[in-house]
């Protein structure tokens, strides 16, 4: 694969300067060489020198990711226009946005927020590209499910018109993927935005992508998160867990309206949220028709030229220059082509990180198991030692000939006893392991032990008898669990 420089050519389009780069491929401005004019487009390509290229589920990803967009034609869609492969180099063309994403706006904005109208005209676009999205059918007129699974500021792009794009269908999931599906206890899409039955890898649709976008609107119009912690464990404990904090709690003067938008499109339960993406842009609308006030494209360029605009201007006039040199056969180095941009903040606007929860997700799996696995050989072992005892108040028969053996080990409560469930603070939560029944109580109650192991005897309370012991409460019976999913991580015994 040859080195992927300013000036290289990739089929029949001309590299000018990177733009974003991921984990496994890099985004840049080209030109494309078989345009009369000069058309700059955007390039998503393998990196080089990574396996990423020749690793057929990237290769796989790409072209999902290229299958889906391109089926789009729609206005608040980044559209994509072709997939192909050179020289060992897989890339995807797409349109190019001259402006930056939500998340880079919101950054250079005073309290990291938009006015509440703002906010809702900007998601107002995104949730008709995400209708859109929807709403894709194959050539059988099927639906083919689209979820985007990862609806956030970084892929929201806003250009120097005031045009709102969504982008980046890398981790969509639709019916007929030719890349393997994601695996149970997998996670794909920022933690922040997800919706609570996409953080416990159950079945998702339309509905959790609606939960992400009414997350967006809700950190662009009051500039924190609805639900977010300190780090990943605590992000998802307040994603299943916690209510949602009323937007007025942050903002008194925030219109109510809005409010019960946000609170509908945040809703854990999919079934009380908005159905659809059309049905939250219409209430979007409906809010923004009752201030009485007009908002379109120019508004949003405003607060894109007031916060990024000096930056802006200098990073496209610098690209469209190196452009024009190559175009004329110029020999550009890289040291001459505008630099990247700086990669976007992982901090959030409270501090915390963004983190990738698959792993986490999956290693608090194997750890719970590991616990119960251990717990349950460790009651098995103890239940063998107890059953040696005889079943009436005969003494045990001895062999003749003395037997010398080591004194079988005493086994501690906390080994028998089930891991203590985690707490919000960290601390354990007190487990109490179930006491024996009446009819083991009676059955062993004033009758010796086999020698080997010592056994210290409990006192009798005044309410026993020496044949019949009274059941002793189950502690834990009149617990109620807690209205959580069974496959919730933080779900308690």
């Amino acid at each position: 694969m040859a080195e992927q420089t300013t000036g290289s050519l990739i089929g029949r389009y001309q590299l000018v300067a990177p733009i974003g780069v991921g984990g496994m491929g890099r985004v840049w401005v080209a030109i494309d060489t078989a345009s009369p004019g000069l058309r700059l487009v955007a390039l998503k390509t393998t990196l080089n020198g990574a396996d990423a290229g020749m690793n057929p589920d990237f290769w796989a990803v790409l072209a999902d990711e290229a299958g889906l967009a391109s089926r789009i034609n729609h206005p608040n869609v980044c559209a994509t226009h072709e997939l192909s492969e050179e020289g060992g180099t897989h890339f995807l063309v797409m349109d190019w946005s001259d402006g930056a994403s939500l998340r880079d706006v919101l950054n250079g904005l005073p309290g990291k927020k938009m006015t509440p109208e703002l906010a809702a005209h900007v998601c107002a676009g995104v949730a008709a590209g995400l209708h859109a999205a929807h709403e894709l059918v194959d050539e059988q007129g099927h639906s083919l499910g689209v979820v985007h699974r990862d609806v956030s500021p970084q892929n929201v792009l806003v250009s120097t018109r005031g045009q709102v794009r969504l982008a980046d269908f890398g981790v969509a999931k639709s019916r007929g993927q030719l890349h393997k599906a994601t695996e149970t206890g997998e996670v794909k899409g920022k933690l922040s935005y997800m919706a609570p039955e996409q953080v416990t890898s159950k079945n998702i649709d339309r509905r959790a992508d609606i939960f992400a976008l009414g997350c967006v609107l809700y950190e662009a119009a009051l500039g924190v998160r609805p639900f977010h912690g300190a780090d990943a464990l605590a992000t998802m404990y307040k994603i299943l867990e916690e209510e949602l904090t009323p937007p007025r709690a942050h903002d008194p003067a925030f219109p109510e309206e809005l409010s019960r938008v946000l609170v509908k499109a945040l809703a854990k339960d999919p079934s009380e949220r908005y159905q659809t993406a059309e049905e939250l842009r219409e209430a979007l609308v409906e809010y923004l028709s009752s201030t009485g006030k007009f908002f379109g494209d120019k508004q949003v360029v405003e607060v894109l030229s007031a916060t990024l605009g000096p930056e802006l201007a200098e990073r496209n006039r610098a690209i469209r220059s190196t452009a024009e040199r190559l175009r004329r056969g110029e020999k550009v180095s890289p040291r001459e082509s505008p630099p990247p941009p700086r990669p976007h903040e992982t901090l959030t606007p409270e501090g915390g990180v963004e983190r990738t929860v698959t792993a986490l997700h999956q290693n608090r799996r194997q750890a719970w198991t590991r616990l119960v696995v251990a717990a349950l050989g460790t009651v098995a072992v103890a239940a063998a030692v107890w059953g040696f005892s005889p079943k009436n108040g005969s003494q045990p028969v001895v062999a003749a000939s003395p037997v010398t053996s080591a004194p079988l080990p005493s086994i501690p409560a906390a080994a028998v006893s089930p891991p203590p469930a985690a707490s919000v603070d960290g601390s354990a939560a007190i487990v109490t392991a179930p006491e024996p029944s009446s009819a083991a109580s009676g059955a062993s109650a004033g009758r010796p032990r086999p020698t080997g192991a010592r056994v210290t005897a409990r006192p009798p309370s005044s309410a026993s008898s020496p044949t019949s012991a009274a059941p002793q409460p189950d502690k834990a019976a009149g617990r109620r669990p807690r209205p959580i999913d069974k496959d919730n991580i933080f779900a308690t015994p």
